[in-house]
């Protein structure tokens, strides 16, 4: 999962409920196919009642613990039970100011390669492996659809890199 900013509070609340939504319909899933009623299921897994309503219509957040005690009772796995994932790919538009900043990253590498030719081997090194991973932009790009949108110029990178002794 990304690294959260505070603004995104709405959208990881939207997210944890439909998660808690997607656990429920698993679960009613599950125990029904298992032949149960709800208070069966909660009278094997050793929780209330009102605790299997409240995770099967996604009203309520769970602990692991009750999560494992559910699929023991309901005879599935936790995975089982776990909604799957959404995760969406990546842009066209993520890709491409990736390539952008690859290509900056790419430029820079060679203005310091250049201003410091008498580096030590190992600086050398590091900036070859530097730009092999930078040239990979070129490489992602092409695999990008044609567009004709640009996209928007990448946030501007340090000018120099300091060097260690």
């Amino acid at each position: 999962m990304p690294i959260v900013r505070s603004d995104e509070g709405e959208e990881i609340e939207a997210a944890v409920a439909a998660a808690l939504r997607g656990l429920g319909v698993r679960l009613r899933e599950a125990r029904t196919k298992a032949g149960m009623t709800q208070q069966q299921l909660a009278t094997k897994a050793k929780l209330p009642h009102s605790y299997i309503y409240e995770l099967e219509t996604g009203t309520q957040n769970l602990t692991v613990k009750s999560l494992a005690k559910v699929a023991h009772a309901a005879g599935v796995g936790l995975r089982d039970l776990l909604p799957e994932s959404d995760a969406e790919p990546p842009t066209v538009v993520s890709i491409q100011l990736l390539c952008a900043l690859l290509k900056q990253v790419s430029s820079q590498l060679a203005e310091f390669k250049e201003q410091n030719g008498r580096q030590q081997a190992v600086q050398a090194n590091l900036v070859d492996r530097l730009q092999a991973f930078a040239d990979m932009g070129a490489a992602i790009e092409r695999l990008l659809p044609p567009s004709g949108e640009e996209a928007p110029p990448p946030r501007k990178a340090p000018t120099k890199i300091k060097r260690t002794k």
